[in-house]
């Protein structure tokens, strides 16, 4: 294992540009919540938030266990609810990750293995995903124009490029390969998005972003491996002999607002204690990415979150809370 991820460090700080030494010690921000509830202004109850979005001043959520599309206003107010559980046309099973594009709200329908697409009314559309496809949940996805871009790990490739209007898709992205292809498909994993015309390709499991022109093309890599808390993070992983096709998240969860990503990022503490609970924060800078600080969200093992203007709306699974924070 741990040579695995010494030759994964080596490949990336020679192929792009990294994060380096002074970047190690960021410092941290503890976030003020100003807002906390387990109970929507209905009466019902917050139960598995999997997916959080903003967009022109509301949030949108997928439940994962009530299988509907959740819309807020600024003071997470309950405004409208989307679809309903059921396997027959334009019913979620399983809602997962989502993504707001004109209006247009596209939902990962796990079960079904398809996109279904919403506006603020009703159901409009189901895309089913190619059989090279290999998305699984948990991980964010773009969409712009026809395209949604999205992790799938495909021959030595980690992202596909979906026109779906024509059921066609390019496969762009490097890869690292492990031990089996099992172990290479489920550890090659990317959080994808669109920022400022380029692609952002953030791993769950390695410690590194990848910044892609929209049309596949390799720009640069940024090792973040040298910041602390990842640092200990790495530490942890390469102590523990995990065995074949075994996994374990870094960054469970990535969003990015304007010119910054946030990266949620799983923590190590004195006695191998594991949290999620702290954002990294970084800029894009025309094609470089720089680290600027941690956030922290307090107590509890956040799993979704998303950021505007002036607010970061954090799900926290330990308590079944959705937590507003000023930033």
């Amino acid at each position: 294992m741990k040579k695995i991820h010494l030759l994964l460090f080596f490949i990336y700080m020679l192929s792009g540009t990294s994060c380096k030494d002074d970047t190690s010690h960021l410092p941290t921000v503890n976030l003020e919540q100003d807002l906390s509830l387990n109970q929507f202004s209905d009466s019902s109850y917050i139960s598995d938030i999997r997916s959080l979005f903003y967009y022109n001043g509301k949030y949108y959520a997928s439940d994962y266990n009530r299988d509907q599309i959740l819309i807020l206003n600024e003071n997470l107010e309950l405004q409208k609810i989307l679809g309903q559980k059921g396997k027959g046309p334009g019913e979620l099973l399983g809602a997962s990750d989502l993504y707001v594009y004109n209006d247009t709200i596209f939902v990962f329908n796990d079960s079904k293995r398809s996109f279904e697409l919403f506006n603020s009314e009703e159901h409009l559309q189901t895309i089913n995903l190619l059989s090279q496809h290999s998305l699984s949940s948990g991980i964010r996805f773009a969409v712009t124009n026809s395209e949604i871009y999205f992790s799938s790990f495909y021959s030595q490739y980690s992202i596909s490029r979906y026109y779906y209007k024509l059921d066609s898709a390019q496969f762009f992205g490097r890869s690292t390969e492990y031990r089996t292809p099992r172990e290479s498909r489920i550890k090659n994993k990317r959080h994808v998005h669109v920022l400022n015309s380029k692609i952002v390709a953030i791993p769950d499991y390695q410690p590194f972003i990848d910044v892609y022109t929209l049309a596949g093309e390799f720009v640069a890599s940024f090792d973040l491996s040298s910041i602390d808390q990842i640092k200990k993070t790495l530490e942890y992983v390469e102590r523990n002999d995990y065995a074949e096709n075994s996994y374990s998240q870094f960054f469970p969860e990535s969003y990015v607002y304007e010119d910054k990503i946030f990266i949620l990022i799983i923590t190590v503490g004195e006695n191998d204690e594991k949290f999620t609970n702290t954002l990294l924060e970084l800029e894009l800078e025309g094609d470089a990415i720089k680290p600027v600080r941690l956030l922290n969200l307090g107590n509890g093992w956040f799993s979704s979150f998303c950021v505007s203007a002036d607010k970061i709306v954090a799900f926290n699974g330990s308590t079944t809370k959705l937590i507003r924070y000023d930033y």
